[in-house]
């Protein structure tokens, strides 16, 4: 694996402009989900340590959103700065 599928997923929906309302605390709920779920396919989730596995995911993609989003207020301040024109 060439890059970090859990950046790439990030990534994916900090782009994700049809979502403009969307918080920050949603967008990593989804982030993580959609992770947890790259995973399940793949077979590498024991079933007991899923709580685990989602609090570290949810700690390490706060961390991500945080670098990724310096110097932004917020997620739709992020996403303006990305896309000057106003339209989201």
């Amino acid at each position: 694996m060439d890059q970090d599928e859990l950046y790439q997923i990030l990534l994916k929906y900090l782009e994700d402009e049809s979502m403009k309302d969307q918080s920050e605390e949603d967008l990593i709920q989804n982030v993580v989900a959609e992770y947890i779920f790259f995973l399940m396919r793949l077979g590498n989730v024991p079933q007991s340590s899923l709580d685990d596995l989602e609090q570290d995911l949810t700690e390490e993609t706060v961390e991500m959103y945080r670098k990724k989003t310096y110097g932004s207020f917020n997620l739709q301040h992020y996403r303006s700065k990305r896309n000057p024109s106003g339209r989201n």
